[in-house]
């Protein structure tokens, strides 16, 4: 498995991935000139892309998806809620496939499940893949996570967790109370210390984690500082795992397994 965040941020986000001997995308936020150069930063062509994977409809993870897709004819996956809110958005929806609750998308000798997401979208959902060497969860995009996940879910790798703001730098910033309250609601951002909870608690479920990926930090109400201090370097140290930093302007440490 391989895995680099290629950009991540309000201005953008997405995911290069390779499982099962499968290279795809998950989300593409960028245009698709960014994404060409991110993906040649990290060693790897938009030809090879075989498919993409949408968490949900906003700008920020769509943005390049109708030129890369009249570029390259591939099919993308997504939530039924996604995928309608599209048909009147974009010229070539109809490549896009609904990963329903409990559909496995097989790629090569990769699985690919949905998790339903909650947040202020048509319909969101995070990713749980698995292939022959490793499984990575997807999480972001949400404001809670449901109990099942850690449920059903015994094994992960790779945790690419959103650690969207800062509590305090939020409260103390200029956004208005109603984007402030959206941000903190259930539908809304995770914030770095859930982030880290919901990581927590999969350390003590046993999950084996090796890398933790926060991601879709806030330019404004949140900094790598913040988010290093919440992972504290004791806690990775004494549970083995490797902090990952993402980043909005350029593709993350590629991580191989």
């Amino acid at each position: 498995m391989k895995i680099s965040v290629l950009g991540s941020g309000s201005k953008g986000n997405s995911i290069f991935c390779e499982a099962g001997n499968s290279k795809f995308l998950i989300d593409i936020g960028f245009s698709y000139k960014q994404i060409c150069s991110r993906l040649s930063a990290i060693g790897e062509s938009p030809e090879d892309i075989e498919f993409i994977l949408i968490s949900h409809e906003h700008g920020d993870h769509i943005k390049g998806l109708e030129t890369f897709l009249k570029k390259h004819p591939i099919e993308f996956y997504t939530s039924f809620g996604t995928r309608k809110y599209l048909y009147s958005k974009i010229s070539n929806a109809s490549k896009g496939n609904v990963m329903g609750r409990g559909k496995v998308l097989k790629c090569g000798t990769a699985s690919i499940r949905s998790v339903d997401l909650k947040h202020d979208s048509a319909g969101n959902i995070g990713f749980y893949i698995k292939d022959a060497d490793a499984a990575a969860l997807f999480i972001y995009d949400t404001g809670d996570i449901p109990e099942m996940i850690l449920k059903k879910i015994k094994k992960v790798d790779v945790l690419v967790i959103e650690a969207n703001h800062d509590i305090d730098l939020l409260f103390g910033s200029k956004y208005p109370w109603n984007l402030k309250r959206r941000i903190l609601g259930e539908k809304g951002h995770l914030s770095n210390e859930q982030g880290f909870e919901f990581f927590a608690e999969l350390i003590e479920a046993g999950a084996g984690i090796r890398y933790v990926v926060p991601f879709h930090l806030s330019e404004e109400n949140n900094s790598h500082e913040k988010v290093m201090k919440v992972y504290t370097e004791g806690f990775l140290r004494k549970n083995s795992v490797e902090l990952i930093m993402t980043f909005q302007d350029q593709p993350s440490k590629v991580i191989e397994l």
